[in-house]
């Protein structure tokens, strides 16, 4: 399965998991910047950030998903805003949006 996550300037990073299955995914916002760690259903997790060159690291929040949660975040439209889509998500999928 293919997926973007997104740094603080709305720029998408392709994810691919090629055909492992994926357990639940941990999303945490940092400075704007999604950072992800799948957990797969073997047991394995891999940890990609957005960003390579972050400079500031302020915790903006985090959330966990699972099941039809993690399909909608994954097929997620940003919206016109231009709010950016990590926050977009993490407002839509984090704790206080469920």
């Amino acid at each position: 399965m293919k997926f973007n996550i997104y740094d603080y300037k709305d720029n998408a990073v392709e994810i691919d998991t090629k055909g492992k299955d994926v357990e639940s995914i941990s999303v945490e916002v940092i400075s704007g910047d999604e950072r992800i760690e799948i957990l797969y259903k073997s047991g394995c997790f891999t940890v990609v950030d957005s960003s390579s060159d972050r400079f500031m690291h302020y915790h903006d929040g985090s959330y966990k998903l699972s099941g039809d949660k993690l399909a909608e975040w994954m097929r997620y439209t940003p919206t016109e805003k231009g709010e950016g889509v990590a926050y977009e998500r993490l407002w839509k999928f984090g704790a206080d949006g469920e």
